[in-house]
This record gives C-alpha cells, sequence and structure tokens, in this order.
C-alpha cells in the first residue's frame, strides 16, 4: 500500500491504534517511525526540573537525569518525537551548564511539530534575551491551543506574553506572579480581565476561568465583576489577587459603590441568576484578595 495512503489512513486514527500499527510488522514500524510528526500522538506532559545541579527529564513514566545540553537534545528526539507535548514544565535551571537549553527545548519542539501545547509552566527560571526572543516566536503556533500559562519567578516580561491576551483565546487558566509592578503589568492583567469578562455575555458558554496575579488595578477588577453580576450566562471563575493593601482594598469598595455593586457583608448577588454570587474575601495580613 502506497505510503501517502497509509497517511491518510492513520491520520483518522486513534492515537493508541497508531502505536499499536508498528508492532504488526516491520514496514509498518518504519512508517511511523517516519511520520510520526503528522499523525495523531499519546499526550503527555514534558517537564524540565532543576535538582541541585543536574536536569531532571520527566515524559510520561521517563524519568532521566540530564548533565548538559547534548542529553537535552538526545532526550527530546527518543521520547518527543512520538508523543505530543500537552504540558510543558520548565523549573528551577541549574544557573551552571544549561546556558541556552531553552532555545533547544524550542528548536526540539518546532522539529516534532509541537504546536498542540495546552499548558506552559515557567517557574524559577532565568533566561538570556536570546532565549527569551527564541521562546517568544514560538508561542505564536501554540497560541490557540495554549490556555493555561503559569509564570512565577522569572524574567519574562510584560511584552513577553502579551500575545495571548491580544489574541482573546479562550484562557481557562493565567498566572503571573513575582513580576515587576508597573504601569505595563497593571494594563496586561486589566486587558485579560476586560477580555474574559466579555466572554461572560457569550452564549453556549461551559467553562471555567482561573487567574492568579499580583498586580491589577482595582478599576479592572470592579469592571471584570460588573461583567460577571451583569452577564445573561456567567460561568465559574476563581480570581486571586496579591500585593493588594488597604489603600487597593479602599479604592476597590469605592469603584463598586459608583458602579451601584451592592453586595451583603462582600457577597454579590447576580442579577440575572438568584442562585449565582460572587463572594469577596479579604486577608489583612497578606495583602491577598480572593
Amino acid at each position: 500500500m502506497p505510503s501517502e495512503l497509509l497517511l491518510k489512513i492513520y491520520e483518522t486514527t486513534e492515537p493508541e491504534d497508531v502505536q499499536s500499527a508498528r508492532l504488526i510488522s516491520r514496514k509498518l514500524y518504519s512508517f511511523v517511525k517516519l511520520h510520526s510528526n503528522y499523525l495523531p500522538r499519546l499526550p503527555r506532559d514534558v517537564t524540565f526540573e532543576g535538582s541541585n545541579e543536574s536536569l531532571v527529564f520527566t515524559c510520561g513514566r521517563i524519568r532521566l537525569n540530564l548533565s548538559n545540553l547534548d542529553d537535552v537534545r538526545e532526550a527530546m528526539e527518543n521520547y518527543c518525537s512520538t508523543i505530543e507535548v500537552a504540558h510543558l514544565k520548565i523549573k528551577h535551571i541549574p544557573e551552571t551548564g544549561f546556558g541556552g537549553i531553552l532555545t533547544v527545548i524550542v528548536e526540539q519542539l518546532r522539529r516534532f511539530r509541537q504546536f498542540a501545547i495546552s499548558a506552559l509552566s515557567l517557574k524559577n527560571v532565568h533566561f538570556a534575551v536570546e532565549e527569551i526572543d527564541c521562546l517568544t516566536r514560538f508561542l505564536p503556533a501554540i497560541v490557540k491551543t495554549c490556555k493555561d500559562v503559569s509564570v512565577e519567578h522569572s524574567n519574562f516580561t510584560v511584552d513577553d506574553l502579551r500575545i495571548f491576551v491580544n489574541l482573546q483565546i479562550e484562557m481557562s487558566h493565567f498566572r503571573l506572579l513575582d513580576s515587576a509592578k508597573d504601569e505595563a503589568t497593571d494594563k496586561l492583567n486589566g486587558d485579560l480581565l476586560q477580555i474574559v469578562g466579555r466572554q461572560f455575555n457569550e452564549i453556549d458558554r461551559n467553562r471555567s476561568f482561573g487567574a492568579e496575579i499580583d498586580h491589577v488595578s482595582p478599576e479592572s477588577v470592579c469592571d471584570f465583576l460588573k461583567s460577571w453580576l451583569r452577564a445573561s450566562n456567567p460561568f465559574f471563575f476563581n480570581l486571586s489577587v496579591f500585593n493588594c493593601d488597604m489603600v487597593w482594598m479602599t479604592r476597590f469598595m469605592e469603584c463598586c459603590f459608583q458602579a451601584d455593586l451592592q453586595h451583603q457583608y462582600f457577597e454579590f448577588a447576580s442579577k440575572t441568576h438568584p442562585s449565582a454570587h460572587v463572594k469577596v474575601c479579604f486577608s489583612e495580613v497578606n495583602n491577598f484578595i480572593e
């Protein structure tokens, strides 16, 4: 059977069946291996996590200790060519021995056509400018499928992440913590809440939204709350805002008063659904609102 016809057949099969086909014959094994980038693949979470001065690579049940960039390339070539990277996690990268690792990871993701990443997590990582540029050039390829973004204690800037807001995708979770407090950060978080607020009014909405941010204006949160309270078909959400002192809370309550958002002990009732409500909790000790 011609390879073109086999490719058409296996493009419509389940990932499990594609992997099972490798066991039928040597020809099918070679075919699947050669065309794995274009066939349905099993989704797996891939993690690069620093441990002391080494790096641990995890892909499903596979766990490897990596010591240099060549090991990173080899691990991704052996294990990321036949799976679909669903959640990419990069955490605690050692400061020495792995310079340029982000560039290597992105190059391998492109090589194996990993364009369906649904979640991206970056924690305690500080990359060179060239590496960040490499990732930001890759983001447009995954931005429509990546609906869960978490950036914590890293040197990524607001401009690096704005593409997720500009394209107005349906975010399910957004986490941006320990970022520099400036107007750009406030505006990014405010724009994200504004976009989600507009989506409250869309029909046939069956989803939830969660966000953890450490800088956003009280006015943006108030507008977000107002959109939910007046939405015809609101969905579940959980919003956590850090670095909110008493001044922030006072401004927030003033905004709610001016917008005529009435509440009972910080519990706001929906104007369209009698059983739906929003509970606002504020911790003065931790400067935290949820």
